[in-house]
């Protein structure tokens, strides 16, 4: 009976993620649909968060969002969410990182990306596509995060970029710790 149970919440816990994890989908694809330079960030944001609202059936502190969206420029790696009037206007030279997270009972699905316009940022998105790309493959059964971890690593090491004659590394790492918290 107890082991009866025990996978019955198990399944639960599968069907929320799964459930927060398809909002999250759709939202950012929505959202990839029609950013573009000239839009204030802080219209990005609300856009974002009351779509991903609407899909989640925000429900206090049951579903919603699962952090105020990130919406950070250029140097600034993570965690810079614009205020009420904030008039900062994305540009075609900004590089964005994009970070906004969704729950559904605290089991919270959270993802950035990068957003550039200008081709001189080609080989950073690459790199970043590569490096994701590298750390899905190595997950899985039994691997330690810390190998999945060090294969992101590797794969960012490899790439150089070169902008304006100058060399820039980039390595960013987040941690989902427990329920509602996120590192």
């Amino acid at each position: 009976e107890e082991k009866r149970m025990l996978d019955m919440a198990q399944t639960e816990i599968y069907r929320e993620l799964r459930q927060a994890a398809e909002c999250h989908r759709q939202t950012r694809k929505w959202v990839m649909s029609w950013v573009e330079p000239g839009m204030k960030m802080i219209d990005i944001c609300e856009r974002l968060e009351n779509m991903n609202r609407l899909l989640i059936k925000e429900k206090g502190l049951e579903a919603g969002l699962a952090f105020p969206t990130g919406c950070s420029l250029n140097s600034c790696a993570a965690h810079y969410t614009p205020n009420n009037g904030d008039n900062t206007i994305l540009q075609r030279d900004d590089v964005c990182k994009i970070d906004f997270g969704t729950h559904i009972n605290g089991r919270i699905i959270d993802c950035a990306w990068t957003v550039a316009f200008n081709p001189k940022y080609d080989e950073l998105l690459k790199a970043v596509r590569d490096a994701t790309n590298t750390g899905i493959q190595t997950a899985g059964i039994d691997v330690r995060l810390c190998d999945v971890g060090e294969a992101i690593q590797e794969v960012m090491e490899s790439h150089e970029l070169e902008l304006d004659g100058k060399l820039y590394p980039s390595m960013l790492c987040f941690l989902a710790r427990a329920l509602y918290i996120i590192q």
